[in-house]
């Protein structure tokens, strides 16, 4: 049964996860170090067309929300793919990298500014971390009744103080790290894990140098 749950989860990510991490992971480093969190990681071509908090008032339901959300967070991974696709990884940078996989749950977010806050603007006023982080957004349930989903964004090693500052502020615990299982299973249930599980394998992939970033 879990072998099988496990197929059904590592097939919600989107087949090109793995070039949208590879672009994803470069484009971050070209920013060394994190100046300015309100301004990092956003490039200007990346920006969706509308915010998280003006489709979470303009929808009537959950499923309605997220998939409007999903739909936003694709808007602007599909231009980062036709931006850098034909771009030499090399041309972005040649620097070691290292980062963790976040994932931001929609449904618990508060909106009270907390996150925004104590991360300095790294995140805005719907936890979303800045857009030229995402990577994917499974959605679970029925493909008519979607109950929860994520967003799943790269956090280079330079953004994770700031990052960590933004989470700990956050009493609804809706930003968690793949790594942070415990958090996942407590607040979010068996798909956040598996989720996540499946996203620490990448991890993994990526200290061993098999993706040749």
């Amino acid at each position: 049964m879990i072998n099988s749950t496990l197929d059904k989860i590592h097939s919600v990510l989107t087949p090109n996860f793995i070039e949208i991490l590879k672009i994803t992971i470069k484009l971050c480093a070209k920013e060394p170090q994190i100046i300015d969190p309100a301004n990092s990681y956003r490039i200007d071509k990346l920006e969706p067309q509308n915010c998280a908090f003006e489709l979470f008032k303009s929808t009537n339901s959950n499923h309605d929300y997220l998939v409007s959300l999903r739909d936003l967070v694709f808007e602007s991974i599909d231009a980062k793919l036709k931006l850098f696709s034909k771009m030499s990884l090399d041309d972005l940078t040649n620097r070691k990298l290292s980062g963790k996989f976040l994932l931001l749950s929609p449904l618990a977010v508060m909106y009270d500014d907390l996150a925004l806050n104590y991360s300095r603007g790294f995140f805005d006023s719907s936890n979303l971390p800045p857009y030229n982080c995402w990577l994917d957004f499974p959605l679970f349930g029925e493909p008519n009744d979607y109950e929860t989903g994520y967003l799943i964004s790269w956090i280079p090693s330079e953004a994770e103080e700031v990052v960590v500052e933004g989470i700990n502020a956050c009493p609804g615990k809706s930003l968690f790290f793949s790594t942070d299982l415990e958090k996942a299973n407590e607040y979010h249930g068996k798909e956040a894990v598996i989720v996540c599980e499946e996203l620490n394998k990448y991890l993994v992939k990526l200290e061993e140098g098999e993706f040749n970033l």
